[in-house]
């Protein structure tokens, strides 16, 4: 399964992250993710679900870090119900109880500086 990743035109971060997930295995999220570069690498890197990508150039890094989003959601289904539910509280998600299988991050670094990047910047990115 591949994903669609869509950065977002706006520079702004989104107030509440979210991620929701499904019975047949698909999703769809709202991710802050800082993007910088470290020593000539670009970097894209999601905090809140703990996922980063690199490479030599922007295009190498956001593949990459596609290919990590893809994985992280292949890891998530294979987990059972409650190890899903506990792995994403540890990560700091709270599961919305009107909503089965949703999950938001309430918090967001007002900063968006990810210490020994350049320049980083915080995008919005959307995938389904």
């Amino acid at each position: 399964m591949s994903i669609k990743s869509n950065f977002k035109g706006t520079d702004f971060p989104y107030k509440v992250e979210q991620m929701r997930l499904t019975s047949k295995g698909k999703y769809q999220g709202r991710f802050n993710v800082i993007q910088g570069t470290e020593e000539n690498i670009h970097v894209f890197f999601s905090p809140s679900a703990n996922i980063s990508g690199y490479g030599k150039t922007r295009a190498e890094a956001k593949k990459d870090f596609d290919y990590n989003v893809q994985i992280f959601f292949e890891d998530l289904f294979a987990m059972t119900a409650s190890q899903r539910k506990s792995f994403l509280i540890n990560l700091g998600w709270i599961e919305e109880k009107y909503a089965n299988k949703n999950y938001s991050k309430a918090f967001v670094n007002d900063e968006g500086i990810l210490e020994g990047l350049e320049n980083p910047k915080i995008r919005s990115m959307e995938i389904a």
